[in-house]
Parts: structure tokens; C-alpha cells; sequence
């Protein structure tokens, strides 16, 4: 199906009308001082410290750093292992079980290339996706795989709409990835994208 905007009730649905304080079910989108007029020269060790300006980063903080991938691409994460895309997926940094997702490291990710790119999620958490098809009878799986899980949930409900946002170039977001089923992509941008992801416990500064 192709992109389109929100209706204002689902506008009303997934934005919140003030700052949200809980990381755990929440996505931010900030803008940062970087400079990326000029990309020839630009140094990502800097990224950290232009985080800070905007971020309360709480350890354990790990740098991921710098990911390319090639424009174009409907979705854009890479198996390390295999390496293919892998699509819609859920992060398992932290290996918790999914009631207790909402307790994992979430993730900060800066467009430093000179292209937009997108962040897209279904915007349902793991321990709802879980509670959905709890009377779904099927395969066994690991209590951990809830990329498995939530991608049979897409199959059982593909009416529930994916959202995607659009990350300009300097821009980030902050987004719970152990904890929602998500990718980033390249589509529509034929030209390289750069981003660079810190994994900690992240709060925008300023919000509650």
C-alpha cells in the first residue's frame, strides 16, 4: 500500500499533546546542533557530545556509531550474520522477556548524512502485540523471539497501519526499539544515508 498522511484522529492516537516522560512506549523526535552542510570532513565522534546538549544519556551506554545504507531501500537493516535485509524486526539488546520490554535500553539515532531517511514502527508495544495473540495457536518459539511474534501479529491484523517518520539530516530520534517492531529506510532517496546510534537509557532533556 502506499504512504499516506495520518486522518486527525489517528494524528490524535499517536502524538502526544505534551512531552511523554515514559521512554519505555514513547518516541521523540529532536533536532540537534550538528552541522551537516558540509559533509566532507565531518567527524562522528562528535555525535556524542551534540547528544548531550539535548539528552540525559544513562548508562550502560553503548556507541553502535556509524551505519551506511544504500538509498532506495524500503527497508534498511542489515543481518550481521547473513547479510541480508531483514525487515520489520524487534531489537534484543537486553534479552528481556516481553512484559518487560518496556525496561529495556532504548536507542538514540542521528541522521548525519545529507539525505532524509525514515523511522517506521507499528505503534503497538511488545507485551500488547503478545497479549493479542495469546489465543493464537502457533509455532513454538522462543520466549525471546518477539520479532517472530510480531510478525505473525502483522499477518493476523494487517489493517493496523505502520508508521513512518521522517528523520531530516541533523535530525534524531529517540525510540524504544527492544520494545516495538520498527526498521529504518532509505526509500525515496537514491543517494547514501549515514546515521549514528547510541544505546543507553535516553531521556530528552526537558521532558519529565
Amino acid at each position: 500500500m502506499p504512504w499516506r498522511s495520518p486522518s486527525e484522529a489517528e494524528w490524535k492516537s499517536i502524538v502526544a499533546s505534551t512531552p511523554p516522560a515514559d521512554t519505555g512506549q514513547s518516541i521523540y523526535i529532536l533536532r540537534t546542533s550538528l552541522s551537516l552542510s558540509g559533509i566532507t570532513g565531518f567527524d562522528p565522534e562528535t555525535v556524542p557530545s551534540a547528544l548531550r546538549e539535548i539528552c540525559t544519556l544513562g548508562d550502560p551506554v553503548h556507541i553502535v556509531g556509524t551505519t551506511v545504507n544504500r538509498g532506495n531501500l524500503k527497508t534498511a537493516t542489515i543481518s550481521n550474520e547473513r547479510d541480508v535485509l531483514i525487515g520489520m524486526h524487534v531489537d534484543s539488546w537486553d534479552l528481556l522477556e516481553p512484559e518487560y520490554r518496556q525496561l529495556a535500553r532504548n536507542r538514540v539515532s542521528v541522521n548525519i548524512g545529507v539525505s532524509a531517511r525514515h523511522f517506521m514502527f507499528l505503534p503497538l508495544p511488545v507485551d500488547g502485540i503478545a497479549a493479542a495473540m495469546a489465543d493464537e495457536p502457533g509455532p513454538e518459539e522462543d520466549v525471546l523471539d518477539v520479532t517472530s511474534l510480531g510478525r505473525r501479529f502483522m499477518r493476523r491484523f494487517p489493517d493496523i497501519p505502520i508508521v513512518r517518520c521522517t528523520i531530516m539530516p541533523g535530525e534524531a530520534y529517540v525510540a524504544p526499539t527492544e520494545n516495538l517492531v520498527h526498521d529504518g529506510s532509505t526509500e525515496g532517496n537514491p543517494v547514501e544515508s549515514r546515521h549514528f546510534t547510541l544505546v543507553g537509557h535516553i531521556m530528552p532533556t526537558g521532558h519529565p
